[in-house]
């Protein structure tokens, strides 16, 4: 066969422009990959950037506490439900149960978590003391728990705190406050005994005055802050602030010192219980699958929730199947407003 010199070179341009456009379609479904994983980085970063920026606004919102219903065990007279944690407000203690994400768990479905509880039980105080929601809110919980529509609860009544009357001679417990402050108000009324005042604290594992006259509750899963109380007097409109402290009345029982005041008038004593430290950066992974907002500006929230079983054997829930709750909220666009439907989940 002959082959001259134009058909070789002919052949050589074949064989250049194969190699040539193997390499640009090589480099085009390697840069095509290298685009799709940036965007499912950027997406990823943009998801954590929303479910962090979404969780710190709920950090921020006011507890609203329900009134027990039925929702819950006939001990508790009112509870309230958060990112990671149960509120239950009982005729003598605040039991709060605390649900902390382990690494790894960055999921509903396989989340895991440690449980801590701490009770604060009021020692001495006056069992039958006058329980009342404060200030009611708009917003209803709904529980449809089960197949039995029986054991469902509806329009269940939402305030913003719960006052207890006279659970001393002459003091008042107001409860209120955020996502993740608890903050509970004694008023003593004038002449009443500030010395009566005693909180017994079980679920911790050390309890201690720091120098700033904090008092840090330790637990296994971390550290809960009660900031040193603010306390005043008001006269003429006007906040006069008193120095007063922690004193610790055994390894587990706490009360309050005050400097001199006038006892003619009553006193606020404003402690400030913080959990945030607990939860960490990024809270519990209920904001699971997501978040959506309305055309009105309505957020709404969906994901899984812990049961609200109050803890009654150890502080543990004997009941409890492994899975969660479905969780649905709507904030309204004032956000001063919450309604949540709660349903569980069946295998």
């Amino acid at each position: 066969m002959k082959i001259t010199l134009l058909s070789v070179r002919n052949l050589i341009g074949v064989v250049l422009f194969c190699v040539v456009s193997i390499v640009c379609l090589i480099s085009y479904r390697a840069n095509r990959l290298s685009f799709s994983n940036t965007n499912k980085s950027a997406e990823t970063a943009l998801k954590s950037a929303a479910h962090l920026a979404v969780n710190e606004s709920l950090g921020k919102l006011p507890l609203s506490f329900e009134a027990n219903q039925g929702q819950t065990d006939e001990q508790v007279k009112f509870l309230a439900r958060g990112n990671g944690y149960n509120l239950f407000l009982t005729p003598t203690e605040a039991v709060l149960k605390l649900n902390q994400p382990q690494e790894n768990s960055d999921s509903a479905a396989n989340s895991a978590t440690k449980t801590d509880v701490i009770r604060l039980k009021l020692q001495g105080a006056n069992p039958k003391a006058k329980i009342a929601g404060v200030d009611e809110l708009t917003g209803k919980s709904n529980y449809l728990i089960g197949h039995d529509a029986q054991k469902w609860r509806h329009d269940v009544t939402r305030f913003a705190k719960v006052k207890y009357e006279a659970v001393y001679p002459g003091i008042d417990l107001i409860y209120y406050g955020q996502q993740r402050q608890l903050e509970y108000d004694w008023i003593v009324a004038p002449q009443a005994d500030i010395d009566k005042i005693r909180l017994a604290v079980a679920g911790v594992s050390q309890m201690q005055v720091d120098s700033n006259g904090d008092l840090i509750l330790q637990t296994a899963g971390g550290e809960v802050r009660q900031h040193r109380p603010v306390i005043y007097q008001e006269a003429e409109g006007e906040k006069k602030f008193i120095e007063g402290r922690y004193v610790m009345k055994g390894s587990r029982e706490v009360g309050f010192e005050l400097a001199a005041y006038d006892t003619t008038r009553a006193v606020v004593i404003d402690p400030v219980l913080s959990y945030s430290t607990y939860f960490g950066g990024n809270g519990t992974a209920f904001l699971d699958p997501g978040i959506a907002l309305d055309k009105t500006g309505n957020i709404y929230l969906a994901g899984r929730t812990s049961s609200v079983d109050f803890p009654t054997q150890n502080a543990f829930q004997p009941g409890y199947g492994g899975l969660g709750d479905v969780m649905v909220t709507k904030l309204l666009e004032e956000c001063a407003q919450l309604s949540s439907l709660t349903a569980r989940i069946r295998k």
